[in-house]
């Protein structure tokens, strides 16, 4: 993982608070979040990264199969996955 320490560097160069690595497998793409957009976002189905227009939970999982390892980077107020390798 040594090998990631210049996207950590990188992403707080960019203003992210804090940043790390993690293991892909430890992201869980989970089936109530599209939910939550659904019943709970005023803005719903009007950006094409969020759902209905986001990978499905099912998409997700198999697209996070492929990687050994992500950066996950804090950006007040959000947090960020940036899948490397």
């Amino acid at each position: 993982m040594r090998g990631y320490v210049k996207y950590i560097k990188r992403a707080k160069e960019m203003g992210a608070k804090e940043a790390k690595v993690i293991a892909a497998k430890s992201i869980v793409a989970a089936e109530w979040v599209r939910f939550k957009c659904k019943f709970g976002c005023g803005g719903y189905g009007q950006c094409l990264t969020c759902p209905p227009n986001s990978p499905t939970p099912d998409e997700t999982r198999r697209v996070l199969s492929c990687y050994k390892y992500a950066l996950l980077a804090r950006l007040l107020p959000i947090y960020v996955v940036m899948l490397l390798g």
